[in-house]
């Protein structure tokens, strides 16, 4: 049997060039990518802010207490609270999703809009789920630049979902 001398692989300056040439086509590419996160802060946004209020809406369902997502336009950020049992005193919710969320720089909440009459509160603006499935119609409308998205829910008996606009 005759044995071959010779070793398949690759040798330190394959390998060399192939990391050369990766490297060149990541910095033409990178400059492309460069404002890909900024134009998803919107979108991105309104589906954190749609998750939010959907999430509040199976937890007043499962728990049997109403939870209200807190909206505050001036600090540009949104939160949840919940019935502490007594009705009257809501507490905040320390779980992942109730969590306080802060809106990303470049992003406002232009607008919130009731389709029946703003909850008067000393609580500040907020959106009720209460247990039996109801909840405050509404709808918020978010922006950056010049492109706006509305999340919202026409009916009491509805989900949270992107009313208008898209993704930029």
């Amino acid at each position: 049997m005759r044995r071959s001398s010779h070793n398949f692989g690759f040798t330190l300056m394959e390998l060399v060039l192939v990391l050369v040439v990766i490297a060149i086509c990541a910095a033409i590419a990178a400059p492309n990518l460069r404002g890909f996160a900024h134009g998803r802060k919107l979108p991105n946004t309104a589906t954190a802010l749609m998750t939010t209020a959907r999430w509040c809406r199976v937890q007043a369902l499962s728990d049997g207490v109403e939870y209200r997502l807190n909206l505050d336009a001036s600090a540009n950020k949104w939160w949840v609270t919940m019935d502490d049992g007594t009705g009257t005193n809501f507490t905040d919710v320390t779980d992942d999703l109730g969590r306080e969320y802060a809106i990303p720089e470049g992003v406002t909440i232009s607008d919130i809009t009731f389709q029946s009459q703003m909850p008067a509160s000393d609580a500040g603006i907020f959106i009720s789920f209460r247990p039996g499935g109801k909840t405050d119609a509404a709808k918020i409308t978010l922006s950056s630049d010049n492109f706006t998205i509305a999340v919202g829910c026409d009916t009491p008996l509805g989900s949270y979902r992107v009313m208008e606009g898209g993704v930029p």
